[in-house]
């Protein structure tokens, strides 16, 4: 039986705290805006070589080029976390925070990537990047250089993937295949109308098996194991959790009733932001969007004060997470089939202060498809009551009741509130630049109805996704 943990693909999170130091910020921003141009240049990791023009001047990234993790990364960014929106006379100190979705394991992928920063033409220039961050190791001192990663690393509170366990070798394998075999119906279009789909297959078989691409057989594994015995197990699977919640919830009646009482409470005396700037009165952040396939998202806000929203905040995402792992593991989140990753981590306020002024806060990274609108616009029609019970618990989100309801159904109000606590990636790649989650997924159906032996009934379907 296939196992998608094998390869699965994780979410790393490291963040780091910037020494308190004008000068030392603002070398960091420059690094961080020559990497900017450079990919918002399109360029690749061989233009080392090839100058990109910047404020009228030819400038060379030899800093940073992502391109050089693409073996076991699919998307990436730097994201310097300021307070623009916090208190005057509570601000927390910047952070640094290097975002990646990789494949295996956190330490392996750690070691690949200071392997590949010490070779000798590499541009991976971990130092002039985190250079600026408190108690930072340089990459020479190797392990003491993952140790430190790891170790200012977050656990991610809720993790998507829009193709769950599928390697980055994966995701370019089946889309080699697919390449192939659409160039081959193209010359071959017209003999092969006059064939079944049996025929029509096994000639497709034949000749990937000729040609250089072949059947990549190191990359055959099903992404995600679909069919009836799947199926039955994820509902059996669903059917003892919920049980399980049954059973611990009936003993703890009384405190989820009490739980309710106090949600109704807070919900009743929460103070919603209101604004009255447009939704698309953020020029710094539109300029950066709609120039691929994907765009991105970084949004933070506070939690709201207190252990009670806290805790709520915890329980919701820790469901999110169970579903993303067990029951939406075929490219779409609540109905949503544009998301490649996403996830929700919490940036822990760890400062020797008064409780009361701890500030908590939840950021939320996401690689999609399309246009910031569009997206927007899927969560508030297809997940709405998600979306609502996440930031529900945080600060200025649209008045809600029942954790669930009201909230992100207002979408005015609800784009603006996102916009608003959007914030800037100073750097952010792509590993799949022109490909969509859908094309992904369907490439990786192409490939594994490629190598195996098919139903009569299921040949039409796999035809019709050539």
């Amino acid at each position: 039986m296939f196992d998608p943990t094998r390869y699965a693909s994780r979410a790393l999170t490291i963040a780091a705290e910037l020494v308190a130091d004008d000068e030392s910020v603002d070398r960091l921003r420059s690094v961080l805006q020559v990497i900017h141009d450079d990919l918002t240049g399109n360029n690749t990791s061989k233009q080392k070589q090839r100058p990109v023009v910047r404020e009228g001047q030819a400038v060379r990234n030899d800093i940073f080029l992502p391109g050089l993790l693409a073996d076991d990364t699919h998307f990436m960014r730097f994201v310097i976390v300021d307070d623009k929106l916090g208190p005057a006379d509570n601000q927390l100190p910047l952070v640094l925070v290097w975002e990646s979705n990789h494949d295996g394991d956190p330490d392996d992928y750690l070691r690949n990537v200071l392997a590949r920063a010490s070779q000798p033409d590499a541009v991976l220039d971990f130092d002039r990047v985190f250079g600026a961050c408190i108690g930072y190791p340089a990459m020479a001192s190797g392990d003491a250089w993952v140790e430190w990663m790891l170790e200012h690393s977050l656990r991610a509170e809720a993790f998507y993937s829009g193709y769950r366990g599928v390697p980055k070798t994966k995701v370019k394998a089946a889309g080699r295949v697919h390449e192939v075999i659409r160039t081959y119906l193209d010359e071959h279009r017209l003999s092969l109308t006059t064939r079944t789909p049996i025929e029509v297959h096994d000639e497709i078989r034949r000749h990937l098996e000729s040609t250089p691409a072949g059947l990549e057989p190191g990359d055959l594994e099903p992404a995600v194991e679909r069919g009836l015995g799947f199926t039955l197990r994820k509902w059996a699977t669903l059917v003892l959790i919920g049980a399980a919640v049954l059973l611990l919830a009936l003993p703890l009646l009384p405190l989820t009733l009490a739980w309710y009482a106090v949600l109704r409470r807070r919900e009743a005396s929460d103070k919603p932001d209101t604004s009255n700037r447009a939704v698309h009165g953020m020029p710094d952040l539109i300029a950066v969007e709609d120039r691929i396939v994907q765009n991105q998202l970084t949004h933070l806000v506070d939690i709201k004060p207190g252990y009670f929203r806290y805790f709520t905040q915890r329980v919701v995402l820790l469901a999110i997470d169970q579903l993303a792992r067990i029951w939406f593991v075929h490219g779409e989140l609540g109905g949503i089939s544009s998301i490649h990753f996403a996830r929700w981590v919490i940036l822990h306020d760890r400062r020797d202060v008064e409780s009361k002024r701890r500030r908590h806060r939840l950021i939320f990274f996401s690689n999609y498809d399309f246009s910031w609108d569009s997206y927007l616009g899927e969560f508030v029609d297809r997940a709405a009551g998600g979306l609502t019970a996440v930031w529900s618990n945080t600060v200025g989100y649209p008045r809600t009741k029942n954790l669930i309801h009201d909230g992100a159904d207002d979408e005015e109000t609800f784009k603006q509130w996102a916009r608003d606590r959007q914030i800037a990636s100073q750097v952010w790649w792509s590993g799949v630049r022109y490909s969509s989650v859908d094309n992904i997924n369907n490439d990786i159906a192409v490939h594994r109805g490629a190598v195996r032996a098919l139903e009569p009934e299921d040949l039409p379907r796999w035809l019709v996704r050539l």
